[in-house]
Order: structure tokens, then sequence, then C-alpha cells
């Protein structure tokens, strides 16, 4: 008769259970911080419910930013400071330090400057260190807090409540979210860094470049700041600017607050144009930059060129940086050109637009489109991106050429076009 067990089969039983408990735990885990996520989701429905209330009984308007104290103790009358806990934060959430952040863009504003309600951010999750004095966010990715499985719960204008997971891609970031499901942080509810729409012209002569002028697409009217290919000048006896490589980069004069600077020129000049050089200032890009009048796509393209072959990848700095002197929000029209001379038909380009010291493939934020050019090069088609901006942006672009021939691109930003339409206060 056995009076127990052996060694061995007590360690085997603890192993099986030390097993099933490293399997269970973490179902566990994520069970309870479902249930925490489901709570702070309600809170934040509440608390949208509260807004709602707040504005019916103040003339249709958003409280407005009390600056030093937090935005939710002018909803003292409509709730209980209860809904400002999250579960999931170690902090007890109230009404004077609420878990939950405002739109700072929403201040003030009345609920008939919401057009598009169900896509405008009105509440999401606080970042619980060092939060804005009144508990509002400007900066996503600053002030946004991911602390439900990488991901955070918002409210929007209309009332309705989502989560949202920051990892999109290789990206984690609240900006990467928002750009994904193409929300909207303005109040008027045009999306930042997000494509509004995009146009194509396509199988345009070689000598459409010397009628641009009196192009109403390619100089579109009504925009406070234009940089494009103007000027004609086949002598460049006028012409002050660089010239060079060594030239690079270079800032052109501001226009209407707004700085544009260019990273890169012809790396080798125009051997294979005139020798008198009057092809390279055959035309301008759009800073008023010499450049050659068939392959001027060296001048302001940072590609990834390397044995004759381009990678069809983004380069690590970009062609452009636009920066503007105060804040605003500004439309945003990216124009590109393909103008490989003898290139390919059916060519694969890219324009994106991040923000300041972003790249494309690290930036939450991201405006990106991306066509394919039918015609070969000559100038003969033209694409492009409209987008909206509120802060120092980049602009980079990218094409599947293969074999360019000269080391150059074939596809590069023709024009860049703004026009200041909000200023944020």
């Amino acid at each position: 008769m056995r009076k127990g067990f052996t060694l061995i089969e007590l360690l085997v039983v603890i192993a099986i259970i030390a097993v099933l408990a490293a399997i269970l735990f973490p179902v566990f885990s994520r069970a309870r911080e479902k249930a925490r996520a489901t709570a702070c989701l309600n809170n934040v429905r509440q608390i949208t419910a509260a807004i709602a209330m707040y504005v019916q009984d103040h003339q249709q308007a958003f409280f407005p930013d009390a600056q030093t104290r937090a935005w939710s103790m002018a909803l003292a009358p409509y709730n209980e400071p209860s809904i400002y806990d999250c579960p999931t934060t170690s902090v007890i959430g109230k009404s004077a330090a609420p878990d939950y952040g405002f739109n700072q863009n929403a201040y003030g504003k009345s609920i008939a400057d919401a057009k598009k309600p169900a896509i405008t951010i009105l509440v999401a999750d606080l970042v619980q260190k060092n939060p804005p004095a009144n508990y509002a966010f400007t900066d996503p990715d600053a002030h946004l807090d991911g602390r439900h499985a990488k991901g955070a719960n918002f409210g929007f204008v209309d009332g309705h409540v989502e989560y949202a997971s920051f990892v999109v891609g290789e990206v984690e970031a609240a900006t990467a979210a928002i750009t994904a499901r193409a929300w909207s942080l303005n109040i008027e509810g045009r999306g930042i860094f997000q494509v509004e729409k995009t146009e194509t012209f396509f199988d345009k002569s070689a000598s459409y470049m010397e009628d641009i002028l009196t192009t109403p697409v390619l100089e579109p009217t009504g925009w406070e700041i234009a940089f494009y290919r103007k000027a004609l000048d086949k002598s460049g006896a006028n012409y002050e600017g660089p010239t060079v490589e060594a030239d690079f980069p270079y800032t052109a004069p501001a226009q209407s607050g707004v700085t544009f600077t260019a990273f890169r020129t012809e790396q080798s000049g125009c051997q294979n144009n005139n020798a008198d050089g009057s092809n390279r200032r055959w035309v301008r890009d759009a800073f008023g930059f010499p450049v050659c009048k068939s392959y001027f796509g060296g001048a302001i393209y940072a590609g990834t060129f390397g044995n004759n072959v381009w990678l069809d990848k983004y380069f690590t700095s970009p062609s452009y940086a636009v920066r503007l002197s105060a804040p605003g929000l500004y439309r945003v029209c990216i124009i590109g050109t393909y103008h490989w001379s003898n290139g390919p038909a059916n060519l694969k380009a890219s324009i994106a637009m991040v923000p300041k010291d972003k790249t494309p493939t690290k930036s939450g934020y991201k405006a990106e489109a991306s066509f394919t050019l039918p015609d070969g090069g000559n100038y003969r088609d033209f694409v492009c991106m409209y987008t909206y901006a509120d802060q120092d942006f980049d602009i980079y672009i990218k094409d599947a050429g293969v074999d360019h021939s000269y080391g150059k691109a074939g596809f590069s930003v023709f024009a860049v076009c703004m026009q200041r339409i909000d200023v944020i206060e």
C-alpha cells in the first residue's frame, strides 16, 4: 500500500501547475484589462453625454479654455466625479484631475463649427505623467495614453465612442491610429496629414512645359502661397541663386511666413545638354532654382540611387522642408511630374508629407499618395495630392524606375501650393 507521492511525481505535478499558470495568468490578466477598458469606454460615453448637455445649455457652444484648471470642472452639474477615473490607471481620476483629455481645438467653438462630428475627436485617454494644466491635448503622441493594450478610448462630437490601437504597421503612435481611421482633431473635420483627394493629368506633350503659366490647374488660383516652375529663362542672365551642389541645402525667400528649403541639386550638371548651359537654365523649379530642361529630377529629388537602379524606397532625408512662422491650419497641394525623357511607361511613384524631422516609415502622421504614370517622360504626366497641415512638414518622393539615365529620378515635385484657412489660437 502506497503512503504518498514520490519526489518525481510531486515535481511533475508542480511542473504541470506551473505550465498551466503560465498559460492562464496572461489570459486572466488580459480579461481583467479588457473589463477595465470596457469600463473606461463607458466613462468616455458618459463624458460625451455630459458635454452634449452643457452645449445645449450654453448656446450650442463648448466651454471656454480655463487654462489653469481642468476642463472637466465645467461639467460638474452634469455628472459624477467618478466617471473621470479610468480603472487602468494607478491614480484616482476626479473632476479636478481627470484621466481623460479634452481636444484643445474645440474650446469655445460652436457645435455648428463641427462639420464632420462623427470623425472629430472630443475626448480621449490622457497621459498621467505631467499632463497639461488644463488637461487638454494638442499633440496626440505626447498627450494621449495607449494604456489599453497599446491603444486608447476616444469620444467624438456626435457622442459615439471607439477604441483604437496605436499600432499601425511598424508604427506605434496615437497619430498613426488617428490617421489610419481618417479621424480629425480640428473642429472643422479636416484630416491633418491625411489625403483629401488626388488628381492626375496624363499625356501632356513636352511643349506643355512652356504653356504652364496659363494652366489654371498647375498654377492654382486663390492660393496664398505657391512655389512652382514658372521662369522660362533660357539665358539665365538675370538669375541669382544656387547653381552647384555646394550651394545646397538652400532656403528660398519666405512667402507669407512660410519658408521652403531644398536639399539636393543636379549632382553632375547637365552633361548631356547644351555645352553653353542654356538648357540648364531652361526652367526653374518650385523655388526658382535653375535646372535642366529634361533631367531636373536630381535637382529636388533625394532618392536611394545605387548601381543605376532605384529601389522604390524613400530616402533618409526629404526633398523639401517647409517651415511655418506661426501656427495655423493650411490646405496643401503638392504637384508632381514625370519628367524623365524616354522613360518607361507605367512608372510607379509616390509623394509623402510628414511632420518635421519624421520619415515616411517612422511617422504616425503621414499623407501619402501613390500613382502609376502611364506615359514616358518629358512632363507628360502630372499628379496632385491635396492634404492639410498645422505644423512644419517635410516632403518625400520616390519612384520605381530602373536604369535611370544619368542617375536622375523620373519623378519630382513640380509645385507646392498652400492656403491658410484657420488660425490656431
